[in-house]
């Protein structure tokens, strides 16, 4: 069970100033990857005007050994703020006077970032089978052929296969594995990062009703 703390995000998503408060940076896996080879190398050769040495480096050593699941974990465990604020998000637009839902989430391919928060979603809803999920995850991969060159220039460039343009069969079964051993469950993991229980009933009523 984890017991550290998750990381804090400095956006008040009750703030009047912030004009697109729907649109939140879910890409933060940065401190993974230090940890996972060691910043220094990384930040000396793009420092000295290597960044695509970098970039190659990082996609070659780190993301291709870790593959999309491993991403995946380490994205659950990374991005704690940003969940908090997405499922913060849910939660108050069901609880207020004019409701947004439905809701659209989105990411570069609408697979892996998405497919965690989609994932999430309907874990905690507690009445979608582990099968429904797996098979709707999949179901992504054929949809993505007619892009699948134009993403490949960009996942060539990050020294990483054609793996990264599929949806692989284990990715729902691991982030349940890896949500139930490290945290107890969705629940779990969303009252840890810091989402109150009563917002994650809100967002389970709607999606229930």
């Amino acid at each position: 069970m984890m017991t550290s703390h998750p990381r804090s995000s400095s956006v008040d998503l009750d703030s009047p100033d912030r004009p697109f408060d729907n649109i939140i940076n879910f890409r933060d896996v940065g401190r993974s990857i230090n940890r996972l080879m060691g910043k220094n190398k990384v930040l000396a050769l793009a420092a000295s005007g290597y960044r695509n040495d970098a970039v190659i480096i990082v996609g070659e050593q780190v993301m291709s050994p870790r593959g999309l699941i491993g991403l995946g974990l380490d994205t659950l465990d990374s991005s704690t703020a940003e969940m908090k604020e997405i499922f913060e998000l849910f939660a108050s637009q069901n609880d207020s006077a004019d409701r947004t839902y439905p809701a659209l989430v989105h990411c570069t391919q609408g697979k892996d970032r998405t497919g965690l928060v989609v994932l999430m979603l309907l874990l905690l809803t507690g009445v979608v089978s582990d099968e429904a999920m797996t098979a709707d995850y999949v179901r992504s991969e054929p949809e993505l052929v007619v892009e699948v060159e134009e993403r490949m220039k960009e996942i060539r460039k990050l020294g990483l296969s054609e793996d990264y343009t599929k949806c692989p069969d284990g990715f729902t079964t691991e982030i349940r594995r890896h949500l139930q051993e490290r945290y107890g469950g969705v629940d779990g993991y969303l009252r840890f990062v810091g989402v109150e229980k009563k917002k994650l009933d809100v967002i389970r009523e709607a999606l229930v009703a």
